[in-house]
């Protein structure tokens, strides 16, 4: 039995549909990451923006909507960058390229700057730095949908605390988000096996892709999905011979 059905998913196939980020590079070397990521059927690509020079940011937003169209979902992360008076700004200007969401554009913990974008943005904004506890899934709830999560499993605690904020945020009818950091296949399967049993708005589930000497396999990427290998379990296998120690632990 794969994880995914032990939670209450129906996943005869482990898999979903995941985005890509586009990180700060040269507008040339941004412009080619994003049509490989299309090339290999990705439909959805996050921009980390927030930069010295908002126009730029806005420069290869527009580009990728003039290139792509409606064909991809563009979404934007400022990592918490802005204040409310400026998310505000930026939001204003980002509208204009149908973005699926902005990813927290104000620091985490500034609830009252999540109360004004939740009022007045004219775009979905959606937390991440800010959902570490159960007492922030409650209160993006009474949201009533205007605010949007993005649950990750290293910051929640695993996968039954994941599972539970998912199901609060489902019956308040609020969108959401699984993903993860670049932990490597074992954290992404885990990640996916719980997309599968929750069936969110959205995905994050690139972490493994492209890591070499990875002790876990079984993890794999094909026509913008990822999925697992491997019939049972989390569907991946370690290989305690592909570790190694890394730095000096004393305790003591």
């Amino acid at each position: 039995m794969t994880v995914a059905a032990w939670l209450g998913g129906v996943a005869p196939e482990v898999s979903r549909e995941t985005n890509q980020t586009l990180f700060w590079s040269s507008f040339e070397e941004f412009l080619a990451q994003a049509q490989a990521y299309v090339d290999r059927g990705f439909r959805d690509l996050k921009v980390r923006v927030a930069a010295a020079d908002f126009a730029e940011d806005l420069r290869r937003i527009a580009e990728l909507r003039a290139r792509y169209g409606t064909q991809i979902k563009i979404a934007a992360d400022a990592n918490g960058r802005w204040s409310a008076t400026e998310a505000l700004e930026k939001l204003d200007a980002l509208a204009a390229y149908d973005l699926a969401y902005v990813e927290q554009p104000v620091p985490p913990g500034d609830w009252s700057a999540v109360d004004c974008l939740a009022d007045r943005s004219p775009l979905p904004v959606m937390l991440d730095e800010s959902v570490a506890t159960p007492e922030d899934i409650v209160r993006i709830c009474t949201y009533g949908g205007r605010v949007l999560a993005h649950l990750k499993l290293v910051k929640l605690g695993g996968i039954a605390p994941t599972m539970a904020a998912a199901r609060l945020l489902s019956d308040a009818g609020v969108p959401f988000m699984i993903g993860q950091m670049n932990e490597g296949s074992a954290a992404t399967a885990a990640a996916l096996h719980v997309a599968c049993a929750t069936s969110p708005a959205f995905a994050e589930l690139s972490g493994a892709d492209g890591l070499i000497d990875d002790p876990v396999s079984g993890v794999s990427y094909t026509a913008g999905t990822v999925h697992t290998d491997h019939a049972s379990g989390l569907g991946v296998a370690f290989d305690a011979a592909a570790t190694h120690l890394i730095g000096d632990f004393r305790y003591g």
